[in-house]
C-alpha cells in the first residue's frame, strides 16, 4: 500500500502520531538548504492540491549564487513520478516559464521512498520525455542527489548537487 510507504508512525510520549513523509521531506530539504552559507530559501505557500485559487509553480525558490532554483518536492512510495497525477498543470506551466530565464534551473526533486533514492528532474528533461510520449519517469532517471541516510531521511550533499546540476545546464 502506498499510504504505508509514504507515512510513518512515530510513538512519542506513548502517543502514536502519523507523520506525512512528503511534508517531512520538504521540511528537511528546507532546513538543510537554509544551513548552507550564502544561500537564500523561500518557501511558497502550499495550499495542498491548489485550493483557494493559489497555483504556485513549486514549493521552494532557492538562490545559490549565481543561480536561482525552483524545486517542487515529491515523496513517492512507488518507483515512478507520474506526469498526470504527480505534477499539476500550473506546476508544468510555471516551472517551464521560469526555466526559460537565464540563470534559473527549475524542476522536481523526488524522493523515492521505496528505493531510498532522491533524484532531481529538470523541467526541460521532463518536457522532453513527455513530448516523446512518456507518461512518467522512474527512479533510474534524472540527476542523483547524493546523501547519507540517517534513520528515515537523508543528509544531502547539496554542494555536490548544485555543482552537478549546474554542469548539466551548461
Amino acid at each position: 500500500m502506498i499510504y504505508q510507504l509514504v507515512n510513518t508512525v512515530i510513538i512519542k510520549d506513548n502517543v502514536e502520531m502519523t507523520v506525512n513523509r512528503g511534508k517531512e521531506f520538504e521540511k528537511i530539504v528546507q532546513t538543510q538548504l537554509e544551513e548552507l552559507p550564502n544561500t537564500s530559501v523561500i518557501r511558497l505557500y502550499d495550499t495542498m492540491q491548489g485550493f483557494v485559487g493559489i497555483c504556485n509553480p513549486c514549493d521552494y525558490v532557492i538562490y545559490k549564487e549565481p543561480t536561482m532554483f525552483l524545486f517542487e518536492c515529491k515523496a513517492k512510495g512507488s518507483n515512478t513520478l507520474n506526469f498526470k497525477n504527480d505534477i499539476r498543470g500550473s506546476q508544468w506551466d510555471g516551472l517551464e516559464k521560469h526555466s526559460l530565464t537565464k540563470g534559473v534551473i527549475a524542476g522536481v526533486l523526488c524522493w523515492f521512498t521505496e528505493k531510498d533514492i532522491t533524484r532531481f528532474y529538470p523541467i526541460e528533461y521532463l518536457l522532453i520525455r513527455k513530448n516523446e510520449g512518456a507518461k512518467s519517469v522512474n527512479s533510474d532517471e534524472g540527476i542523483l542527489v547524493d546523501g547519507h541516510k540517517k534513520k528515515i531521511f537523508f543528509k544531502y550533499d547539496w554542494d555536490k548537487f548544485f555543482k552537478e546540476v549546474s554542469l548539466w545546464r551548461s
